[in-house]
């Protein structure tokens, strides 16, 4: 399995293309991992995820890994495909998705083209049903430090698994978050998620 790709992006006929030497290979790909990825001139990595259909491979792809994490999540639910998937990658950010998901906001999820309130409610309902099996309540009791009891922390460790971190990952992450304020459940995903991207 292809895990990610280093090249250059190209754009061709409006089609996103990666040059990984002498090869180019065609990506379908979210608008914010595409405005990501263009920002500079040089080399990127590539996150991907192949799709082997009947008639042709898809190859999709991602700037960042908990984005290509979470697309695989939205893309296991029952009438969400590639494209729909891509739709909601590009309309919201991860932290953005992430904190509908905890905080069962469809209104969020309804600004998405394509997605109304019975999709939206599906997508809350199947991605909270996915945090449940990832996160058993009686799991949380056991985690490290005093910190990883209280809901908003148990808010966030919910968040990051749904984009792909393992539970002792999101721990580490969030132990090593500073305490000295009082941020709201969005602000310690964007902060995780950075940090995640620093280690």
């Amino acid at each position: 399995m292809i895990e990610s790709l280093t090249g250059r992006i190209l754009s061709r006929g409006g089609d996103t293309v990666l040059q990984a030497g002498p090869v180019c290979f065609g990506l379908l790909i979210s608008e914010r991992s595409r405005r990501d990825l263009t920002a500079g001139s040089g080399e990127v990595e590539v996150f991907v995820n192949l799709q082997v259909k009947e008639d042709k491979l898809e190859l999709v792809g991602f700037s960042r890994r908990e984005e290509r994490d979470l697309y695989r999540s939205l893309t296991a639910i029952s009438g969400v495909g590639t494209r729909l998937a891509l739709a909601i990658l590009s309309t919201l950010s991860l932290e953005d998705l992430a904190a509908a998901v905890v905080a069962g906001d469809e209104k969020i999820l309804a600004t998405v083209p394509g997605v109304g309130k019975k999709t939206a409610s599906r997508l809350l309902l199947e991605l909270k049903d996915r945090l449940k099996t990832l996160m058993p309540a009686a799991d949380f009791s056991q985690q490290p430090g005093g910190a990883k009891g209280d809901p908003l922390s148990l808010q966030v460790l919910g968040a990051l698994e749904a984009l792909g971190m393992t539970r002792s990952e999101a721990s580490r992450i969030l132990d090593g978050l500073p305490t000295d304020d009082e941020p709201d459940v969005e602000t310690m995903i964007r902060r995780a998620l950075a940090a995640s991207a620093k280690a």
